[in-house]
């Protein structure tokens, strides 16, 4: 079994203090794969359980995917978005992506890492969105994270999320995609006229 999840997802290291806890999940994080493949075994299920993309941020995924083209044409049929129905309340599109959770706030990162980030994808332009919008809580997490990592450790964030079995590499290794990742969100949020919100 193949699991196609990027590093800095799979990790989902807590951007800030608070969020340690029952916001972010760890399906993913290589504790849980690491679990996973114990219990497998302890049940007897002979299936591997592979994570090739555990060092790769979702930008770099997209950058060395070998049908770039093809990728290209099937990034508006994706959905990545942590809850796409919260507009349908309001009468808009059930299906389209809010623009302001975490992964929507990768999603795009890594579109504009390859020239492809196209707004109106998006409920909500985090690039124009001000201190007056709702629900801007990730972006001002992001940016919050930005602001620390340049005095904090990665590995700080990365052990953050929980533990780093040795059979799923180093901590150091880990704390790499974080910080290209959050790198990738950063070149982003760059594009915003103003970082205050």
């Amino acid at each position: 079994m193949v699991v196609p999840e990027n590093g800095f997802i799979a990790l989902n290291a807590p951007l800030t203090r608070p969020r340690l806890g029952p916001l972010s999940t760890r399906t993913v994080h290589p504790y849980t794969v690491t679990k996973y493949r114990e219990l497998l075994g302890a049940l007897g299920i002979s299936v591997a359980v592979e994570t090739p993309y555990a060092f790769a941020t979702k930008g770099e995924m997209l950058k060395k995917a070998a049908d770039r083209q093809f990728l290209k044409t099937c990034v508006s049929l994706s959905m990545s978005c942590a809850h796409p129905n919260a507009g349908r309340w309001k009468g808009q599109d059930p299906n389209k992506h809010c623009g302001r959770c975490v992964p929507c706030i990768i999603r795009r990162a890594s579109l504009h890492r390859v020239g492809w980030d196209d707004s109106s994808d998006y409920a909500t332009d985090v690039l124009i969105a001000d201190k007056g919008a709702p629900n801007l809580e990730d972006v001002r997490a992001f940016l919050t994270a930005i602001e620390q990592g340049r005095t904090v450790a990665p590995e700080v964030a990365v052990l953050r999320s929980g533990p780093i079995p040795s059979d799923a590499g180093t901590v150091a290794a880990y704390a790499s995609v974080y910080a290209r990742g959050l790198e990738e969100v950063d070149v982003f949020l760059r594009e915003r006229k103003t970082r205050r919100l």
